[in-house]
């Protein structure tokens, strides 16, 4: 019974601490401080200039294609937060958490955030 409960309080742990994020760049880290025999495996300068890839290129080219859609998602996850954040039901709205006056401090917020950014 004690053994069964500390393996699954050590589960949740791992799980708390390492979500697959974390778990992804902690495996990159590996690949990349590792042997150059492990990063040959996933891209090669020169068999890339013959227009070839290694045995694991298609890991490589995968994440670097799904890379460059992140922030255009994130982007899009972002609006959807911020009109959760300003709509009826949200903690700006006039019956908010932030009170009748929630809608006007995020709109002075965001005007000095943008003038703080062009100067």
């Amino acid at each position: 019974q004690m053994l069964a409960t500390m393996t699954q309080t050590s589960r949740d742990f791992i799980r708390e601490f390492f979500p697959p994020q974390v778990s992804a760049v902690l495996l990159a880290l590996a690949i990349g401080l590792g042997p150059p025999w492990l990063k040959a495996l996933l891209y090669d300068d020169a068999l890339a200039e013959e227009g070839k890839q290694p045995w694991l290129g298609w890991v490589y080219g995968t994440a670097k294609e799904l890379g460059g859609g992140f922030v255009p998602l994130q982007m899009i996850s972002l609006g959807g937060r911020m009109l959760n954040i300003v709509g009826e039901s949200g903690p700006l709205a006039a019956k908010g958490a932030a009170g009748p006056r929630g809608r006007g401090r995020l709109l002075r917020i965001s005007a000095t955030v943008g003038v703080a950014r062009m100067i």
